[in-house]
């Protein structure tokens, strides 16, 4: 149906360009946005040689409200028997060529999409909102921009999924002078179909139908998740969390939650999009949240050492060892419910992960995404039926509802308080160690909470996605994993050098330095950045203080780090000196040397083990 939808669509628009305009245009809805891409359509637009990119906004955008005006026209007009159902929304786009409202970013965004239930409100200049936006079309005057364009959409997008708790993947479009491509960002890739030119029947009937087809299909292929739902009347998320305490059945059963807003959001593309929600289970305490419900896409390996155990695993066995009691004392979270992310689909139940997301997408969209080559960018892999089994297997979709439930460490009042948190997740840390013989391997800020006991802050250690069983002599494989700027410097460089606790203390090191140097908490943070947003407006090439822990790949880090930690001098120098002022920033540079002398200078380590 949607095939046969867009070919009649299609034909409508060609005949409409064909002739000349009509007189009645101004009156007419259909034709003003046929009149729109008119020149599009024909190339004409396209022929000077002056850029003219918003003229390209605006033909697409009259393109797309050409497909909604002339799909509802089709639906109306039709009886029972012909059989075309009313799509489940129509694709309008936005005002074009603004900047959203929610976004850490001062950019536009050539043409935004939203979702409508009808076309009235088609021709309305309505500013866009990243939490409303569908998907995001890219438009650039030549076709040498290709990859400006997939880098622009990578940009928008990533801001979708910051404002959007319920997003799992995204699509977007780019437009290069006549050429449209559709692209599907995943975890971990950017997959982008063929060219389809507008001024060819062929192409424009393949871009047709995808936008119908994106009208028919459902929220789950449209990339929401259908297990986390936006409740409209009492503004919270209800999340539907795996029992893990249910009788072992064979039946899935799930465990409702309510929460507002994340308090921790998918900041980035590609990776785990990893999210954090205080939750209830009552939803009339639903602001008196006493649950941390995580919700993540980890990497399954093949790999023997991550097979076995997953991070519910990792924390019922380190329950297992310590005790509920000392888990409480040693501020130890713990895993209350979770698992693996089901919902229902054509009736079967199937297990969230991206072999079956792919797999329903690619089935739904295979006329747009038929070849599916890769783009040359990064975060790309060619698209064929030799390695879609290794794409499309590599995260699973997994939920945890964890207690007890902490703040950001960024809510902590001085270095003073940064301080404990730090002492007493790094006892935990050694506690877990020595009892389940587990290391943590990511300490970052992220993975670092603060809890309340009444009389004094106390940390609490959290994620443990990477952590892995030691053997006997506490030693773990060589292996990359963490968080760019707080990763170890043999984790960086990936030597064949046995991960230890060492390098988890090496990371509490780099935390310290990151923190002293952007501030402790949340105003402070702002208003470093805000210092630094100035800085680089008047002078492009300025570089803020330990920008190369973050940028560049994962070699150019480890030198920078090698460097700025050097010798006590490098160390002051690149590091210290740009701490915040302050007594307590001063405690923080006494503990930050402290830590670098006994990891880099210590006498008693090996050379195998120091720096």
């Amino acid at each position: 149906m949607v095939m046969e939808l867009a070919e009649k669509i299609s034909s409508e628009l060609g005949v409409i360009v064909a002739d000349a305009p009509d007189e009645s245009i101004a009156d007419n809805a259909v034709l003003r946005a046929a009149e729109a891409c008119r020149s599009w359509l024909n190339a004409s637009l396209t022929q000077p040689r002056r850029r003219n990119e918003p003229a390209l906004y605006s033909a697409h955008t009259g393109l797309l409200r050409f497909i909604a005006y002339e799909l509802e026209r089709l639906c109306q007009d039709s009886d029972s028997s012909q059989g075309v159902k009313p799509p489940s929304r129509f694709i309008i786009p936005f005002l074009s060529n603004l900047k959203p409202d929610r976004t850490d970013e001062d950019i536009r965004v050539d043409c935004p999409l939203r979702a409508c239930q009808d076309t009235t409100t088609a021709e309305e200049g309505l500013r866009p909102d990243y939490k409303d936006i569908l998907l995001v079309a890219e438009s650039k005057w030549s076709v040498h921009d290709q990859d400006t364009a997939y880098d622009q959409v990578i940009r928008y997008t990533r801001q979708m999924y910051a404002c959007q708790p319920n997003r799992r993947f995204a699509w977007g479009i780019t437009i290069c002078k006549t050429k449209i491509r559709v692209v599907l960002l995943t975890n971990d890739y950017l997959i982008s179909s063929e060219d389809m030119d507008i001024t060819d029947p062929a192409g424009r009937t393949a871009y047709i139908s995808f936008i119908v087809s994106l009208c028919y299909c459902t929220d789950y292929e449209l990339g929401y998740d259908p297990t986390v739902i936006w409740n409209v009347d009492k503004k919270y998320w209800v999340i539907k969390c795996p029992d893990s305490t249910a009788a072992k059945d064979g039946k899935v059963r799930v465990v409702k939650y309510y929460a507002r807003d994340p308090i921790f959001e998918a900041e980035r593309l590609f990776g785990r999009h990893t999210r954090g929600f205080a939750a209830s289970l009552d939803p009339d305490l639903v602001d008196e949240p006493d649950t941390f419900i995580k919700d993540a896409w980890p990497y399954e390996s093949s790999d023997s050492q991550h097979t076995s155990q997953n991070e519910l695993d990792i924390l019922k066995y380190i329950e297992k060892k310590l005790g509920g009691k000392s888990m409480d004392r040693l501020g130890i979270i713990r895993a209350k419910n979770g698992g693996i992310v089901c919902f229902s689909e054509a009736g079967d139940l199937v297990n969230d992960n991206t072999s079956a997301m792919l797999g329903s997408v690619f089935a739904g969209f295979k006329v747009a995404l038929s070849q599916a080559p890769a783009v040359p960018t990064t975060n790309t892999r060619a698209l064929t039926e030799d390695n879609l089994a290794k794409i499309i297997s590599l995260r699973v979709h997994r939920r945890m509802a964890l207690q007890p439930l902490g703040r950001p460490l960024n809510t902590l009042k001085s270095p003073y308080e940064l301080i404990i948190v730090l002492a007493d997740i790094m006892v935990a840390h050694s506690v877990i160690l020595k009892k389940s013989g587990y290391l943590h391997r990511d300490i970052s800020p992220n993975n670092i909470m603060v809890v309340d006991d009444g009389e004094r802050v106390c940390g609490l250690l959290i994620d443990f996605d990477h952590a892995i069983k030691t053997d006997k002599s506490r030693l773990a494989i060589a292996e990359r994993t963490g968080t760019l700027p707080f990763m170890s410097i043999c984790n960086l460089q990936n030597t064949k050098v046995q991960r230890s606790e060492l390098d988890d203390w090496e990371s509490l090191l780099y935390v310290v330095c990151w923190l002293g140097v952007h501030g402790v908490n949340r105003d402070e943070q702002v208003a470093y950045q805000q210092e630094i947003n100035a800085m680089c407006k008047d002078d492009e090439y300025y570089r803020p203080p330990l920008a190369k822990w973050k940028a560049g790949t994962f070699d150019d880090v480890a030198i920078a780090k090698k460097n700025d930690l050097e010798d006590d001098e490098s160390f002051n120098d690149c590091v210290l000196q740009y701490f915040q002022e302050g007594a307590a920033y001063n405690e923080l540079k006494d503990m930050a040397r402290s830590l670098r002398f006994a990891l880099f200078e210590n006498p008693e380590l090996s050379l195998l083990y120091s720096g």
